[in-house]
């Protein structure tokens, strides 16, 4: 469905990397805390609170979560659905009831990736598809707003209110093909750098930061980045960074070498999740009470890690699956 380097293979060579070992052996998770993870059992859009899984879909359908929400004590998902057929069709699920967003006529395809609520109103970021291209967009309580005009290819991959002003982050491409790592305030682009790709945003004290991959034009690099405001900090060479939380002046981000190893950054300080024995990725990261959580999936198991410790979500016997999403409550 997307078609940004986070989502395709390299083929480069796996290289040696200096990292801080952390325990890999499974334990009871912590039970004062509510461990929400997303994405999906067998092909089937699905949740896990605590390790216990719960279908969103339960039909002969692809479906997927790609972002998720707990407002309230109401666990909000958003992601797409296949209906059997080839296209994608975005979706929002509330506490397990399945909500179809609204589409222009002639919608070819379309997916939510991120939502976010602030009062009573609700925000989803995602992309629709009516012509050869994807198109940046964002619903406001189902009312759909355009950030392109459709002409290049964009992705909108995360969303958030801050001082009510709505931000959304993604990229586009150019009219030659590159692509513009942007953001957009009220609908208004702002560009960090090209050729570049934004997949998380966080924002916090009028600060916004973003999680990514950018190309170093010194050593002409690509690596896994993260930016504050338009400050850009290079992680990983050939790696990409997924997501990014902040939590008490420390910056956290999750990501993957090559599709191959997992990891997660604290203040930059390298944390490795799995061996790279097996391929893997970290998809999603939450910060609380010290606590570091990771979502994401090794050899097509999913599973969340907190504080390096791993959790697997999906036995093995028990069909494949991945994590996209991770939300924690004390």
């Amino acid at each position: 469905m997307h078609f940004s380097k986070r989502h395709l293979l390299k083929t480069a060579q796996f290289f040696c990397i200096a990292v801080i070992l952390l325990s890999s052996c499974s334990e009871e998770p912590d039970k004062q805390a509510i461990v929400y993870a997303a994405g999906a059992k067998r092909s089937k859009a699905a949740y896990w609170e605590n390790g216990k899984v719960v279908l969103l879909q339960n039909d002969n359908f692809v479906s997927k979560v790609l972002g998720l929400y707990q407002y309230s004590g109401v666990l909000h998902a958003v992601g797409y659905t296949t209906k059997g057929g080839r296209n994608s069709y975005a979706t929002y699920w509330k506490s397990g009831e399945t909500i179809e967003l609204p589409l222009p006529e002639k919608t070819m395809s379309s997916y939510a990736s991120s939502i976010f609520l602030f009062g009573k109103n609700i925000y989803i970021a995602g992309g629709l598809r009516t012509t050869a291209n994807w198109e940046a967009i964002y619903w406001k309580n189902g009312v759909i707003n355009r950030l392109t005009d459709g002409k290049n290819h964009s992705e909108a991959n995360a969303i958030s209110v801050a001082g009510g002003d709505v931000y959304v982050a993604g990229w586009e491409q150019d009219d030659q093909g590159i692509a513009t790592a942007k953001y957009w305030k009220n609908g208004i682009e702002f560009i960090l750098a090209k050729p570049a790709y934004i997949y998380a945003m966080f924002i916090t004290n009028n600060d916004l930061y973003f999680a990514g991959e950018r190309l170093n034009t010194t050593d002409g690099e690509f690596y896994a980045t993260y930016w504050k405001n338009e400050k850009a900090t290079d992680l990983l060479q050939d790696g990409i960074a997924t997501s990014i939380y902040v939590s008490n002046n420390d910056v956290y981000v999750a990501g993957h070498y090559l599709f191959r190893q997992a990891y997660f950054w604290k203040n930059d300080k390298i944390f490795n999740l799995t061996d790279g024995t097996k391929p893997a990725t970290a998809e999603s990261i939450y910060a609380i009470n010290n606590d570091v959580y990771v979502a994401g999936q090794e050899e097509n198991i999913a599973r969340f890690w907190k504080n390096g410790v791993v959790y697997p979500l999906i036995e093995l016997n028990d069909g494949t699956g991945q994590a996209t999403s991770i939300v924690v409550r004390p």
